[in-house]
């Protein structure tokens, strides 16, 4: 396990999925406020919220407060894999895929505390004990199995009516392929294919479910690669299109434009 405080990692490095090797996240509010969008839906994160995120969830940072602060674990991949199953409750991880900002009362807050302290001294006291591994798998365990408990002595479960069906599946699959292939598949059959689905569907579900066409779902993403890249990297605009796969810069400023009312230049002007 991985812990870091405060802005040592910033909520942007983790990009849309997380770090290769991490399995998941838990996140603690410390100050300010961000929106993030988990898998499309747009949640508030504030001071004193826990975030859990798995690395089947896609999401991005929509904008955050000056004084945004986070602490952070990260948990290793084969860790979560062998520990998740052993919280049986489908209900659980229903919940938690809809619902992954968590409000903590005053206490909790104080709990989740003392249980990343002790995620911080299994990762440097413990760091070449032959038990480390076991002793991670228990600690994760203890606070998947907390929260469920918690959850339940609240009444969540009863109230919460999970949408998880093929059709939600399917709108995360999509999701996941746009984040992975965009940069070289802009249209939409190639995504289709994939998922061995017809467009018709494909629109039904995401108009039902997302509010979007799934068209809109890739040009967004293609955008939010364009962005990443002219403000964090120092590549032409020949360069950009050519990483994009678009046919020329012309066609890619035109693309831009249209989505952002402004030239990819003038983006990274406004960025510098």
């Amino acid at each position: 396990m991985a812990n870091k405080r405060g802005n040592n990692v910033k909520i942007e490095d983790l990009r849309q999925q997380l770090p290769n090797g991490i399995g998941a996240v838990v996140i603690l509010c410390l100050a300010g406020r961000a929106i993030v969008t988990f898998d499309y839906h747009r949640q508030l994160i504030r001071k004193g919220d826990l975030v859990y995120l798995d690395y089947s969830m896609v999401y991005r940072l929509v904008t955050k407060s000056n004084d945004f602060q986070w602490r952070i674990v990260l948990l290793p991949y084969n860790i979560v894999e062998e520990t998740t199953f052993l919280v049986r409750a489908v209900s659980f991880w229903d919940f938690i895929y809809v619902n992954p900002v968590l409000r903590l009362t005053s206490e909790q807050q104080r709990d989740i505390t003392l249980w990343m302290d002790l995620a911080d001294s299994l990762s440097n006291r413990f760091a070449n004990d032959s038990s480390l591994y076991s002793m991670q798998k228990n600690h994760y365990l203890n606070l998947l199995t907390a929260i469920d408990a918690e959850l339940k002595k609240q009444g969540f479960y009863e109230t919460f009516k999970a949408d998880i069906n093929r059709a939600w599946r399917l709108c995360g699959q999509f999701y996941a392929l746009v984040v992975q292939h965009c940069r070289e598949h802009h249209d939409l059959a190639f995504y289709l294919d994939r998922l061995c689905i017809s467009s018709v569907y494909l629109y039904k579900i995401h108009r039902k479910y997302l509010g979007v066409s799934p068209k809109q779902v890739i040009d967004e993403q293609i955008i939010s690669e364009m962005k990443h890249l002219l403000s964090t990297t120092d590549l032409t605009l020949n360069e950009i299109a050519r990483h994009l796969h678009f046919e020329d810069t012309s066609y890619l400023c035109r693309f831009f434009r249209r989505h952002t009312k402004i030239s990819p230049m003038q983006y990274r002007h406004c960025k510098s």
